[in-house]
Parts: structure tokens; sequence; C-alpha cells
């Protein structure tokens, strides 16, 4: 099953600003942060619910009071805005 699951993904990852493709993020993406201190120990992943008006959408859980948030995207770079860890990048089922 999950030589299945990995032989139908992408995963773009997002090197100083550039993800090294011209692709962007979309609907149902999952967005993959990095592992940070304190309640991010073990990383973090969320759901691309949106990307529009320069801003990407995503649904999340374990984060008070943020189960929906956005974050800046210019390209394929997302800003962090030192709220979160640092994002890796984004996975793509195809």
């Amino acid at each position: 099953m999950w030589d299945k699951i990995a032989s139908s993904t992408e995963f773009y990852r997002i090197n100083n600003g550039d993800s090294g493709t011209n692709k962007t993020p979309q609907f149902s993406d999952i967005l993959v942060f990095n592992q940070g201190s304190g309640s991010w120990s073990s990383g973090h992943v969320a759901v691309i619910k949106e990307v529009s008006g320069g801003r990407i959408y995503f649904i999340q859980q374990n984060v008070k009071d943020k189960v929906i948030d956005s974050l800046p995207i210019n390209n394929s770079y997302i800003e962090n805005e030192g709220r979160y860890p640092v994002i890796l990048g984004w996975i793509r089922y195809n």
C-alpha cells in the first residue's frame, strides 16, 4: 500500500525561497513544516484549502485557535511569518 502512495506523490521542497520548480501549492496538497521547539518538536502538517490573493489558506489541528490560517505566498515561496516552524515544502498526491 505505501509503495503505491509513495509512487503517486510528488514532494516540492522549498530551498532558500525556491522550490526548484515553477509549481505552486494547490487545493488538497499537504504543507510540511520542519521540527521546531516546544510544541513544534514533532513537526507539523496542514492541508491546503485555497491559494488566492497572494496567500495560502490551510486547515490544521493541534494549534490553539487557528484551525484555519493563512500565510503569504510569492510564486512557490511561503513565508512562515515567525509563527510556524520553517516550511519544508508540500506533498501532492497524483
